[in-house]
């Protein structure tokens, strides 16, 4: 082969993707059980390109080659990004001796970016003297190392040959499918013929039993009907008393004047009770904070409180926070109380008191300590959006009995 100055290539990584073509050189098949010597040089083969993992990434179709060079061209474009593949080649174990058997008859793992540089020629007299496969990118001819053309040692038994199935193998398969479909088909039938044997005693058997089901279904259709009449002729003389349904509608009557009244006995004690707590809590310093304003005008309705939302920024203004917490501590169980034992209002988040440090969900403080860290603050901020939330379920309820 003519020495060649490497180029300078534009591939600085060589990928599977990047490949055009796969030629391989002297591949040739040796018997080794004659003195002869004999070899196949135009034998059909097909070549098998694998990730290092065994999986296949391309396989071509079988060419003979010329000129002891088998060139595989028809490569498409493959997305694989590998740079080390494994090449298999496999050939066609000459006939009459093998009967058409296929055989590996080589294997290479060839890494793309460890390739020697062969040169922009055609592969057909200038690779004489390699048996390695050639490879095609972009930027030129590349082969796995620079070995001198020599023959494989060995005979083709050495090879791992994969048989194939022969003629005779696929007409005996064949007569064996056949012979598996017809004694299917014959179960079927024989199946058939059980079931409509079975089916047949089985009604012979029934016969007396669906008799006697008869029997008894038509007994109570009787019996049925019986009651269906018994009911109309009933129904018939309500319809003729009508001094029946006037003492039912004077029953009906008392019965919604007594419920009435012991409503009204329910909404006077809810007023008491509301009341008796607000006498209680004018003791405290709650009403003379902005949060509960109570109206006492003869005319109103003892509901007639207004609760005020929390506001986070102007109870962090208040300098005095013992002051503060006692507040809030009076709000929150003003609430409760209103709502849990005098208005049974579900409320959305539960309220605990325990004085000037109580908590709401318990977990989230209603209060502020002497010195508040940024972690505090920020629960205490989620605790004034909680109680805030249960105010606006109290404060609608309250709008409801007002306007009673």
């Amino acid at each position: 082969m003519a020495t060649m100055s490497s180029p300078q290539p534009y591939l600085l990584h060589r990928r599977l993707r990047h490949l055009r073509s796969i030629s391989v050189c002297n591949a040739s098949l040796v018997r080794g059980d004659t003195g002869l010597d004999m070899r196949w040089r135009l034998f059909p083969c097909f070549v098998v390109v694998e990730d290092t993992h065994g999986r296949v990434q391309y396989v071509s179709e079988v060419q003979e080659g010329r000129h002891s060079v088998v060139r595989f061209n028809e490569l498409p474009v493959l997305e694989a990004a590998e740079s080390q593949v494994v090449l298999r080649l496999v050939g066609q174990l000459p006939e009459p001796e093998f009967a058409g058997e296929w055989a590996e008859v080589a294997r290479q793992q060839v890494d793309l970016n460890a390739l020697h540089y062969v040169g922009h020629v055609e592969l057909v007299d200038g690779l004489r003297e390699l048996n390695v496969p050639v490879l095609e990118f972009a930027d030129g001819h590349f082969a796995a190392a620079r070995v001198p053309g020599r023959l494989a040692d060995g005979a083709p038994g050495k090879f791992p040959a994969r048989r194939s199935f022969s003629f005779n193998a696929l007409l005996k398969l064949n007569k064996i499918l056949e012979y598996m479909s017809q004694v299917e088909k014959e179960s079927q039938q024989l199946v058939r013929q059980a079931e409509a044997l079975l089916g047949q005693s089985e009604s012979k058997q029934l016969g007396p039993g669906l008799d006697s089901a008869f029997g008894e279904l038509e007994v109570q259709r009787k019996r049925k009907l019986a009651q269906l009449s018994a009911l109309q002729d009933h129904a018939c003389r309500l319809q003729a008393n009508p001094d029946d349904e006037e003492s039912f509608d004077s029953d009906y009557g008392s019965m919604y004047s007594e419920l009435i009244q012991k409503k009204q006995r329910v909404h006077l004690l809810q007023e008491r009770k509301l009341q008796r707590l607000i006498e209680i809590f004018t003791n405290t310093s709650l009403f003379s904070s902005p949060y509960v304003v109570v109206r006492t005008s003869t005319d109103s309705s003892p509901y007639d409180i207004s609760l005020g939302k929390l506001e986070l920024q102007t109870i962090l203004d208040v300098d005095d926070r013992i002051s503060i917490n006692t507040i809030l501590g009076y709000y929150l169980l003003f609430l409760d109380i209103l709502a849990g034992k005098i208005c049974y209002i579900p409320l959305p988040h539960r309220l605990a008191y325990y004085g000037s440090t109580s908590i709401i969900d318990n977990k989230f403080p209603l209060y502020l300590p002497t010195s508040s860290t940024q972690h505090h603050l920020d629960r205490f901020s989620e605790a004034v959006h909680l109680f805030n939330i249960n105010i606006i379920q109290v404060r609608q309820f309250l709008n409801n009995l007002k306007d009673k």
